[in-house]
């Protein structure tokens, strides 16, 4: 239908700041605001399949996502500021212009929210619960490839075709809490299992440990981690840093744990467990405590630290965003 043929409020000028408003509120409801309606739903729809493209792309190819995140931002900002540019030359060329039947601020958030607002938060909800989430580290329990106050970034995928492998990293539900954390597969399905003390078994086979060098260390451990060792474990062809602590009295399990199908042995890194005046190691919680874990609890890989603060202090530490997690 042609413009001069809506019922109108009068003959007002459209003004200017509720156009630029409008634009960086969504950049679409500016062109709703003079008169070009079709162009705000082209853009709205534009701007959902770059933030689903960007979702995708950062899980397929496996990248840090939060430095292309800024770039998509910005570049949002610079879409909203064009969007408000453009309504301006519109008002200026077509002044004075009639205000058409659909200006009210019902109408706008009807868009807003069907057409950009509603379309994005169902895109986000879809790559939380089928590609990615965020998982906070309370406990420094798998000291020194995470660190307490870490927020590792879960890929939510990667489990879906391939099985857990020996040594993985693995974001689970905790069979007490369902609350999620991350753990080391140790043991895979079919395997037997035993622990004494800080020595683990598996088919018959120690895990052997050797001293890391301290100058291999990424970085300098935290205060809580002053008198941890760090040792490198050998699990048969797969190897990884743990933390052992002098003095710490960890548990014997007092019999072999035969794996079903389907069933993974896991650790923390850090295997100390909280005793007497060692009040800042973890408390124990994993397959020493829990035993075996179904497969189906596995709903991820750590890839990243999103974020990390100090959890004393709260101060961000830059050293640590965008780190591999392996």
């Amino acid at each position: 239908m042609d413009d001069d043929n809506l019922t109108t409020a009068g003959e007002n000028p459209a003004r200017r700041l509720p156009a630029v408003l409008l634009s960086f509120a969504a950049p679409g409801l500016g062109l709703f605001y003079v008169g070009r309606p079709v162009a705000g739903l082209v853009v709205h729809a534009m701007c959902v399949l770059i933030a689903l493209l960007f979702l995708i792309a950062a899980t397929v190819f496996d990248f840090f996502p939060v430095f292309p995140a800024l770039v998509v931002a910005t570049g949002g900002f610079v879409l909203c500021s064009l969007t408000a540019w453009h309504c301006l030359e519109i008002i200026n060329d077509e002044e004075p212009t009639r205000e058409r039947a659909y200006h009210h601020p019902l109408m706008y958030a009807l868009v807003a929210l069907l057409t950009f607002l509603g379309p994005l938060a169902v895109t986000a909800n879809f790559a939380w619960r089928n590609l990615v989430t965020v998982v906070p580290i309370e406990q420094p329990t798998m000291y020194p490839q995470v660190h307490h106050g870490d927020r590792l970034l879960i890929d939510r995928r990667i489990y879906r075709n391939d099985a857990p492998q020996r040594g993985d990293l693995v974001a689970l539900r905790l069979p007490e809490t369902e609350e999620l954390a991350i753990l080391r597969v140790v043991a895979l399905p079919g395997d037997q299992v035993s622990v004494h003390g800080f020595t683990v078994v598996i088919n018959d086979q120690v895990a052997h440990y050797s001293p890391l060098e301290s100058q291999a260390t990424a970085s300098a451990p935290p205060q809580e981690m002053a008198d941890i060792e760090l040792w490198i474990e050998q699990n048969h062809d797969r190897q990884y840093v743990i933390s052992l602590a002098p003095g710490a009295s960890p548990p014997t399990l007092e019999r072999n744990i035969a794996l079903d199908d389907n069933q993974y042995f896991v650790l923390a890194d850090n295997r100390a467990a909280r005793t007497g005046d060692l009040q800042t190691l973890p408390p124990l919680s994993d397959s020493r405590h829990f035993g075996a874990v179904d497969g189906s609890r596995i709903v991820g890989r750590p890839t990243y630290v999103a974020w990390s603060a100090s959890p004393d202090d709260k101060t961000t530490r830059w050293d640590r965003i965008g780190l591999p997690v392996h």
